[in-house]
């Protein structure tokens, strides 16, 4: 994912070192290609981490090619989101496709695109308790897998790229889409 300051990386970090306490053998994955640090858009989260006192769990990936985002997806405990501002969210339908229980921040976005899928939170503090609560209660984090495989199957790539052509065909022809 990115790291600019719209995603509050930060509040997953403060976040973590709640989990990390009440899980300490889960590491935190960071996944994403890191940018220059230093500024209003990218503050240094790598200095963050340390003044944390959790760099010693945070595992940092980089890139990840998208063939290996299902894989990767799958072996994680939770995938986190705490994104504040989205035009959709990729990789939370990402990660209910791939069979992993999702924490987001409660936005519209997710809202809609996470239905009952999304465990939602307003907070730092919820999104550290979110997290632990998937990692120690099965039945909340079998409940999240299944509601979000069910979620994720309302989108597919051929659907919209059918919806797509159905507006450019009534675009072209001087209809208005329904």
């Amino acid at each position: 994912g990115g790291f600019d300051v719209r995603k509050q990386v930060n509040e997953l970090l403060l976040a973590y070192t709640y989990v990390r306490q009440g899980a300490p053998e889960v590491p935190l994955i960071l996944a994403g290609h890191e940018p220059k640090w230093g500024g209003a858009v990218f503050p240094d989260l790598r200095a963050y981490i340390d003044r944390l006192g959790i760099a010693d769990s945070v595992r940092w990936l980089g890139y990840v090619e998208e063939a290996d985002k299902p894989a990767l997806y799958r072996m994680a405990v939770a995938s986190a989101y705490p994104s504040r501002y989205e035009g959709f969210g990729l990789p939370v339908l990402e990660s209910m496709a791939a069979g992993t229980p999702v924490v987001a921040w409660d936005v519209p976005v997710m809202r809609e695109i996470g239905g009952d899928g999304v465990y939602l939170v307003k907070s730092g503090r919820e999104l550290g308790g979110a997290i632990l609560a998937l990692i120690n209660q099965q039945p909340l984090r079998e409940s999240l897998i299944t509601q979000g495989l069910a979620q994720a199957t309302r989108y597919q790539w051929r659907k919209t790229a059918r919806e797509t052509l159905a507006v450019f065909d009534a675009v072209l022809k001087g209809v208005t889409p329904a």
